[in-house]
Formats: structure tokens, C-alpha cells, sequence
């Protein structure tokens, strides 16, 4: 599996989604269902990591709904999934062990032609390369 694709299933598996495509996306925003979870990767640098060669990936994730004051809660609570541990060190799947770094924290990206209001940020992701 990618990178997206893990995120995505540890977002799932916290409940903060049910189902690709149901709630939450990967790369692709649909215009419905209007509360969704939308992720998307950006850039990518190569490094090495004790050795090991590994990416430094960038992927935000982006919170819809017709609710600012749920937007912002649901991104709130998605940037504290990602950023729980004092090392960064997150295990996304059994096989993607990840040093998550954010960029920032959630903020107001926008307010939709349909007044849905998206709040987002951005995760710097050190992980192997896909």
C-alpha cells in the first residue's frame, strides 16, 4: 500500500472516518458528500535515516464540512492523532513505522462556493519509499 493509503486506514481505524470514498479521500475531492476527510501528498525529498534510504514525504489533510466550528474540531482532533508521541515516531501500519513532523497547526483554508468551510495542515512524513 502507499503512503495515502495507510493514512487513510489509520485515520479508519481511530474512527475519525468509515470507508474510502464513504468520507474520506486520497488525492480527489468529490462534491459530495459535504463532510468528508480529503488527504493529499505533495513534494517528496529523498534522505537517508541511519543508513536507510527514505523520503521525506508531504501530505495535508484537509477537513470539510458544512460546520466550521466541526471542521475545525475533527481537524484538531486529526492533528493531535498525528502528533501524540514527544519523538514524532508513529507507527501508521505494522509495515510504515514514520517520524511525523507538522508543519503547522489547523487553520482556515477556505470557505467553499457552497459554504462548506475546509480546515487543514501539513505533516511532514519521514518514511520509506514506496
Amino acid at each position: 500500500m502507499g503512503l495515502l493509503q495507510d493514512i487513510q486506514t489509520y485515520i479508519i481505524a481511530a474512527h475519525y472516518a468509515t470507508a474510502d470514498g464513504t468520507d474520506i479521500f486520497r488525492d480527489y475531492t468529490p462534491d459530495e458528500p459535504d463532510n468528508i476527510i480529503i488527504l493529499n501528498e505533495y513534494d517528496s525529498v529523498p534522505s537517508f535515516y541511519r543508513g536507510v534510504m527514505m523520503g521525506i514525504r508531504y501530505v495535508q489533510i484537509v477537513v470539510r464540512n458544512t460546520s466550521a466550528t466541526t471542521a475545525k474540531t475533527k481537524a484538531d482532533a486529526l492533528y493531535h492523532l498525528f502528533n501524540d508521541s514527544e519523538e514524532n515516531i508513529l507507527n501508521i501500519t505494522a509495515s510504515r513505522p514514520a517520524v511525523i513532523t507538522p508543519k503547522q497547526m489547523p487553520f482556515k483554508i477556505t470557505v467553499d462556493e457552497r459554504q462548506r468551510v475546509l480546515y487543514g495542515f501539513n505533516l511532514a512524513i519521514m518514511t520509506k519509499i514506496d
